[in-house]
């Protein structure tokens, strides 16, 4: 059976597309929000890491001058994010 077939029967079409990639290059890091996907990656033993995560890794490597802005364009466009969340990433990029 198709693997990204039966992922996409309980995860969202990105995810579930992420995830099949990640099976077939297990050296790569996915990139995913979405609750039911950590936790698929997880269990699959493979590496992930979240939208935030890669904005704060971008201000720490200097590629980008701050976070803020893009955290609120993220919220603005449905990114939903509880604001202690948000609170702590500010603080882990400063």
């Amino acid at each position: 059976m198709n693997l990204l077939r039966v992922l996409s029967g309980y995860l969202d079409p990105g995810e579930a597309s992420a995830i099949a990639l990640g099976i077939e290059n297990h050296e790569s890091i996915l990139i995913l929000d979405d609750l039911k996907g950590r936790k698929e990656a997880h269990s699959l033993k493979l590496r992930y890491t979240g939208t935030l995560s890669v904005l704060i890794k971008a201000k720490k490597d200097n590629h980008i001058s701050e976070v803020s802005s893009y955290f609120n364009a993220l919220k603005e466009n449905g990114f939903r994010i509880s604001d202690k969340i948000l609170e702590l990433a500010i603080k882990e990029s400063n």
